[in-house]
């Protein structure tokens, strides 16, 4: 009984009725790689390298390693793609999205004597405001499948129950059992708040197969707004801060749809359920990082990363039709053979803290040859929560300790300097932030990237391009119900990224 309930909450990234889940709370939590041309050539691996937009967000005590000016843009094209396994059935998808991933500028201030930068002591003191991509939501997949194990409409009983039929039959409600019992996909044997059930069970004795199939589109980013102030002392030490203003946008529409595959339902055909939603809002996070230089070659660095404080917002609205094979109502009435519920709207405001970080850090840099850096990052998963105003979320916040760890991502990045080129490739293993590793076998969440780079270097302007190849599996469920007797489909991803960056000292 554990493992179904363990599965049921894994499986909540679905299409309920406005509901937030686990799953929300991790969302947010920043920890792409990519932001840069560079970065990205690097897997992420910078935060004892330095020298890069990046480090505002990832480490801010490399920003000091900068002794110029700078001003830095990056444009980037991600083609997003999935293979899904839906009751042994694939469907592939594809969407492809131009962005901007960062902007930003470095103001650095030498200090003097005698009209020379002077090499001991606070050697510069360097401040940056950056733009950042952190996280991107894009994604796209379609399932399609034929099973006997449950419908949609046993999830909009699920939904239902503890509520009255007066109160399922409330004209302003949105939810997927309001719906479901307005378009008399759901019913009940005798009068109550509980033990609603799937019309079919009332037309039939046997489990009916069904066609499930549906496409989820997925959009938006979060993107950090950075202030960062770092400084460097005799060359050993360079030290920053930053505060972080991150920007969250994400929205998805779900498309499900079910049919009568064998024709076993007396009066039922098929029905349709759509919902869209709009995430916005903004937070607050503070970094603090450092390096420190051990030999002229071999640096450490640390970088502590608070959780991220947001304040969001969801718009959404929920549409469901439901199809008869002939005029179908209430009590014996003639009815309709379409019921439609179209595009009910609501909102609701919410707050998220996503987990803090720690990432530790090593690199070999010899000047004017190429270095070598390892990056590893601790996120405290199992330490993030949701709330709101008149909803403490008490369940939720419960089931993230269980169902999550701390989790340990790791970036390995090399670099070697020909002239006036850069070769660059890395890679980098994102972990599964789930506590149960049997259970989550077949999908952890693992996230693992190869990439390549180039960059042409000159005095004052620099060219970079970074390509990332990223690839990964997810779980996926159209609806959960509490007995574990539903359709997970298995998400294969795989993404092709390429970053261009423009850098420019004045």
């Amino acid at each position: 009984m554990k493992y179904i309930f363990m599965i049921w909450l894994m499986t909540a990234v679905c299409i309920v009725a406005t509901a937030q889940n686990e799953q929300d709370v991790l969302r947010y939590n920043g920890s792409m790689f990519g932001s840069s041309a560079r970065n990205t050539g690097l897997a992420g691996a910078m935060g004892a390298v330095g020298h890069d937009i990046s480090s505002v967000w990832m480490n801010p005590g490399g920003l000091a390693v900068n002794r110029n000016n700078v001003f830095s843009i990056s444009a980037s094209g991600t083609s997003f793609n999935s293979a899904t396994n839906f009751a042994n059935q694939v469907g592939k998808d594809s969407k492809f999205k131009m962005n901007i991933p960062s902007i930003g500028l470095v103001f650095t201030s030498v200090k003097y004597k005698d009209r020379k930068p002077v090499e001991e002591g606070w050697m510069n003191v360097n401040f940056g405001i950056t733009l950042n991509q952190t996280s991107n939501y894009n994604e796209r997949f379609n399932f399609s499948g034929t099973t006997g194990r449950s419908s949609f409409m046993d999830f909009a009983a699920q939904t239902a129950n503890g509520y009255t039929d007066t109160e399922l039959e409330d004209p302003t409600a949105i939810d997927v059992g309001s719906l479901g019992w307005q378009s008399f996909l759901i019913d009940q044997p005798t009068n109550g708040v509980s033990n609603y059930k799937g019309m079919y069970h009332f037309v039939g004795d046997s489990m009916p197969r069904f066609t499930q199939s549906g496409i989820v589109n997925r959009w938006g980013s979060s993107r950090e707004l950075g202030l960062a102030l770092a400084g460097c002392f005799s060359k050993k030490i360079y030290v920053g801060g930053s505060i972080g203003i991150p920007f969250i946008r994400f929205g998805y529409t779900n498309n499900y749809s079910e049919r009568d595959s064998g024709n076993s339902v007396t009066d039922f055909k098929s029905l349709e359920f759509q919902q869209t939603n709009n995430t916005s809002g903004y937070g607050f996070n503070a970094k603090l990082g450092i390096i420190y230089r051990l030999t002229q070659a071999f640096r450490v660095g640390l970088a502590l990363h608070s959780p991220t404080f947001l304040s969001l917002k969801d718009n959404y609205t929920n549409s469901l039709t439901a199809n008869y094979d002939r005029l179908f109502g209430a009590n014996g009435q003639l009815g309709y053979e379409k019921y439609e519920f179209l595009d009910k709207a609501g909102e609701f405001s919410y707050n998220i803290n996503s987990p803090g970080k720690a990432i530790f850090s090593f690199a070999y840099v010899e000047d004017k040859k190429g270095l070598f850096s390892i990056d590893v990052e601790r996120v405290a998963n199992a330490k993030a929560s949701i709330s709101a105003l008149d909803d403490p979320f008490a369940e939720i916040n419960s089931n993230v300790k269980q169902l999550f760890k701390s989790s340990t991502n790791v970036r390995a990045g090399g670099e070697l300097f020909d002239k006036s080129t850069f070769y660059r490739c890395g890679y980098s293993f994102y972990g599964s932030p789930y506590a149960s590793k049997t259970l989550y076998k077949p999908a952890p969440s693992i996230r693992q990237s190869l990439t390549l780079g180039l960059g042409f270097y000159n005095k004052r302007h620099t060219l970079d391009i970074g390509y990332a190849y990223t690839w990964g599996k997810d779980f996926y469920s159209p609806y959960t119900l509490e007995t574990g007797n539903y359709e997970t489909a298995i998400n294969k991803m795989n993404n092709q990224s390429v970053v261009v960056s423009y850098i420019t000292k004045f």
